[in-house]
């Protein structure tokens, strides 16, 4: 994750070049968000002929590293790399925020400049191993973000039922949108670029800070809560589930995903000799990401199901996705469409499931809640 808005190219970092067998190689950094923090260079040394750099993520007051981006991971502030290629990196850092937990209500809290809200059963069993069950269900109004929070805040009955009855912890996180331009649920190509504003840019990795965030809390609290989360979407929220999945599988539990727009997001480069770029399939991945994608084991084991009702021909194509006939790759309506793509996955080895709801049109009901809550449950430990 490199980002000219989002970040400062540190100098020290991003002049660094390395010779290496007569070649040139350079380190290209930044930190995110602006003024967070830096990046030191602690040493230079050789290995076996190669250049190989320590450096360390600083935090400003009021800051804490969180982790490295790009074709760089993990989070230890201090990293040491061989380098023989030119590598792009990112330091991220979160503010150092004391969050008081609720109970039994709503709470809320803001990172990344993104409103957030969970909701903690008082039934909750601390010894007990919990799960955090992300709904991305809610309304999202074309651009005002306050609505947006209102109604992501808006954490309905049943969900506090079931969180109550399965030792669950509800978030809800408020995904900005600005009309059909950058819609953050679908993580866009446009959420995707180096251009987009700081507040519309890769939404998925500032959800992951929250999740940090949260994560961390809890256990100081002494909750038992497993690091991967339940991820819920119906319409746009399917999308998200969908797409948050494929960037971040090893984040997720299971992953339950609604119609999504009518079609998927697929882990592939290709198919039919057609390149899925962004957010069709993974073509373009290394452009966006800065490194290559190696998470398919990851998503292969993630358990997902797919569903959908059988008069719901919504289909649905925004910014960057239209350049791509998906009836002549996969079927004439959005039911067709999705159970071609879950056989698709099927047979490359994905553990995904198909679920047809008949005579159902664009919408949620008891038969739809009740089927992914039981998908849901049977995919805990």
């Amino acid at each position: 994750m490199v980002n000219k808005k989002l970040s400062i190219l540190l100098s020290l970092f991003l002049l660094l070049l390395v010779t290496l067998t007569g070649c040139q190689y350079s380190i290209e950094s930044s930190v995110y968000p602006e003024n967070s923090g830096s990046l030191e260079v602690v040493e230079k040394t050789q290995e076996n002929g190669k250049d190989v750099v320590k450096a360390k993520a600083i935090a400003e007051d009021g800051w804490v590293f969180n982790h490295w981006e790009g074709q760089v991971s993990g989070t230890n502030p201090v990293i040491e790399e061989v380098i023989d290629s030119n590598m792009r990196v990112t330091a991220v850092f979160r503010k150092d925020d004391e969050l008081n937990l609720d109970i039994g209500e709503v709470g809320e809290s803001q990172t990344a400049n993104y409103n957030w809200f969970y909701y903690i059963p008082e039934s909750f069993n601390k010894v007990k191993k919990g799960y955090i069950f992300m709904n991305m269900s809610y309304h999202t109004p074309k651009s005002n973000y306050d609505f947006v929070s209102y109604y992501a805040k808006d954490i309905p009955w049943p969900d506090i039922d079931f969180a109550e009855k399965n030792n669950l912890i509800l978030l809800n996180i408020a995904l900005p949108r600005k009309d059909h331009e950058y819609y953050a649920k679908k993580l866009l190509k446009t959420n995707m670029s180096n251009d987009a504003p700081d507040f519309h840019y890769r939404p998925d990795l500032k959800v992951n800070m929250i999740l940090d965030l949260f994560l961390e809390k809890l256990e100081k609290e002494d909750y038992s809560i497993d690091p991967k989360i339940l991820v819920n979407g119906f319409s746009s929220g399917g999308i998200w589930a969908n797409r948050y999945t494929i960037l971040h599988p090893d984040r997720i539990k299971a992953a339950v995903i609604g119609h999504s727009g009518g079609w998927l997001t697929m882990p592939m480069n290709t198919y039919r000799s057609t390149s899925l770029d962004w957010p069709h399939g993974l073509n373009n991945y290394e452009e966006i990401a800065g490194k290559k994608y190696n998470k398919f084991d990851e998503l292969k084991s993630t358990p997902m199901l797919v569903y959908i009702g059988s008069e719901d021909t919504e289909h649905t194509n925004y910014y960057g996705e239209e350049d791509i006939n998906y009836f002549e790759l996969w079927g004439d309506v959005a039911p067709e469409i999705l159970e071609a793509q879950t056989d698709c996955l099927k047979k490359e080895g994905y553990n995904v499931e198909f679920k047809l709801f008949p005579g159902l049109k664009h919408a949620t009901t008891s038969r739809t809640i009740l089927y992914k809550k039981d998908f849901l449950l049977k995919n805990l430990d």
